[in-house]
């Protein structure tokens, strides 16, 4: 199966995309502190200047000095809205990578961590003569450069469609890594993975055999 081609994938996809614009963004601001630390001298100088430039106004009622006050204002104010409108902007990114994180975390599920499903090593023959009580529809052979692997993923028939759906999507990936792998071809500018890279060089192969089709 294409994994890139899953409505799931696409989900996650989604979200992914906009998890790595935010941590973009985040990335951008953290690298910029010292830019943010120099605004913060350059308000800590304007505001002594202010000071010093409203004492010599008192003095000198000089309409030179009352401009140079303006215009200190004015460098103030910039200052002290770009240095509110970046903590601004990392309380709302900060807020929005939570979002996503939970969300992502929803999509992204893992059958063997949650329990609904074990691999059990099983011969076919074993397999085959399974009671009724003990039927499992599937039996699966994964092929590797070091041998073969025979067996069952117990519990993968009580699943749910979405479960199966999850595990046909990343059948793949259970077999190589143990459970699913988020990180491949459909995360932004990401490589093929090395599970992928296997099959493509039939590395990695797995046949299902279904009772039923027997």
């Amino acid at each position: 199966m294409d994994i890139c081609g899953s409505q799931l994938i696409d989900n996650i996809r989604v979200q992914q995309k906009k998890l790595f614009d935010i941590e973009k963004k985040i990335k951008n601001i953290v690298e910029e502190h010292e830019y943010y630390q120099e605004l913060e001298l350059q308000k800590k100088n304007s505001e002594t200047l202010l000071l010093k430039t409203v004492t010599e106004l008192v003095l000198s009622k000089s309409e030179d000095v009352f401009s140079k006050i303006k215009d200190t204002y004015k460098i103030l104010e910039n200052i002290e809205l770009e240095l509110r409108e970046k903590e601004d902007n990392l309380v709302k990114f900060k807020k929005e990578k939570e979002i996503i994180d939970k969300e992502l975390e929803k999509l992204s599920i893992d059958l063997v961590e949650q329990k609904k499903i074990e691999w059990v090593n099983m011969s076919f023959e074993d397999w085959y003569e399974l009671s009724y009580d003990e039927e499992q529809e599937n039996f699966w052979i994964y092929s590797t450069e070091c041998g073969n692997d025979m067996g069952i993923w117990k519990g993968y028939d009580q699943l749910s469609l979405n479960d199966i759906d999850h595990f046909d999507t990343f059948e793949l990936d259970y077999f190589y890594y143990g459970g699913p792998n988020y990180y491949n071809c459909y995360y932004p500018n990401s490589e093929m993975s090395e599970a992928e890279m296997a099959r493509e060089a039939g590395c990695a192969n797995i046949k299902r055999i279904n009772r039923h089709e027997l």
